[in-house]
């Protein structure tokens, strides 16, 4: 059974607090406990409410908010599977602050990290791309957490997804529109930008 995630936080934050205090000082273990647990409960409610505010900020779907840590996405793109893994090689090195840590063509997976900020400790973010026909491929889209203990990451998930997404889709589209990709694989022009923005850092 899954525990609602404003009962789950404050219990993660309201329990060791609470345990804390009281063995700090045993003499009031009771009272002490349950100052700590209160405490400690107030405090996971403001970070769970501070999370939310910024998950809801970064959903594409106001309707259907996906309040995980863990977020996914799929995509299914009428390319070959040469230019398909570049599209997503090009998606991550178009996204500031994250760098490849793994990418291979053959298995098509492509591993990638964000950098630390504020809000994060990083997020991963894994590729996976299958080719279902000669001019058919599909691409999922997983990030998490860089610290997979993490309870609550502030959206930075959700929003690293959606950017990723934003980016992905923009180049497709624009693939498509200019006729870039021939009937061999992917076009020179399409190349040139690929391998442009591999040689130089634009972050």
């Amino acid at each position: 059974m899954k525990i609602n995630r404003w009962i789950f936080v404050p219990l993660v934050f309201g329990l060791p607090s609470g345990f804390y205090l009281a063995f700090v000082n045993r003499d009031s273990f009771l009272k002490n406990f349950v100052i700590g647990f209160v405490g400690g409960i107030i405090f996971g409610l403001i970070i769970q409410t501070v999370g939310e505010l910024r998950i809801r900020k970064f959903s594409q779907n106001k309707a259907q908010v996906n309040f995980s840590i863990e977020q996914n996405r799929d995509f299914t793109f009428l390319l070959n599977y040469k230019t398909a893994f570049e599209l997503c090689i090009y998606s991550i090195l178009a996204l500031k602050d994250t760098n490849i840590e793994f990418e291979n063509e053959e298995a098509g997976i492509i591993v990638a990290k964000t950098r630390w900020n504020f809000h994060s400790f990083g997020t991963s973010i894994t590729f996976q791309i299958q080719q279902l026909s000669e001019n058919l491929v599909e691409v999922k889209i997983l990030t998490h957490p860089k610290v997979r203990t993490k309870i609550v990451n502030f959206g930075e998930s959700l929003k690293v997804i959606e950017e990723i997404s934003q980016l992905i889709t923009e180049k497709y589209t624009e693939i498509k529109r200019k006729n870039l990709v021939d009937k061999t694989g992917t076009s020179e022009e399409f190349q040139l930008k690929y391998i442009t923005r591999r040689e130089i850092d634009y972050k």
